[in-house]
């Protein structure tokens, strides 16, 4: 858009509009992120490293899967849900608390 004597009101009401919307939505992505926890761990049976355990938050699309040693990490907030689904095993959640950060 170029700016000419007769467009200028509209241009700044359109920058001061975009303006107010971001000073709005900036502070709430900042206390998200703040809320945000890194958990991380290992999924193991008996005693042997499990790849390619899904993990998925419950009610989004993020998720992860655990490597080869069966190692994980993913960020999650307290009070959300973790599912890990592996193929021939039940599924297991566990809810996240503002207690630990390894599961």
């Amino acid at each position: 858009m170029r700016i000419t004597k007769k467009n200028i009101p509209t241009y700044f009401r359109t920058t001061l509009l975009l303006f107010c919307l971001l000073s709005w939505t900036l502070p709430l992505q900042a206390q998200t992120a703040t809320n945000d926890k890194l958990v991380s761990g290992i999924v193991t049976h008996d005693g042997s490293p499990l790849s390619n355990v899904n993990i998925k938050v419950e009610g989004s699309s993020r998720g992860t899967k655990t490597d080869v040693n069966g190692k994980y990490d993913i960020k999650v907030r307290p009070g959300e849900v973790l599912n890990f689904t592996y193929v021939g095993y039940e599924t297991v959640s566990i809810l996240i608390e503002d207690v630990t950060s390894e599961l």
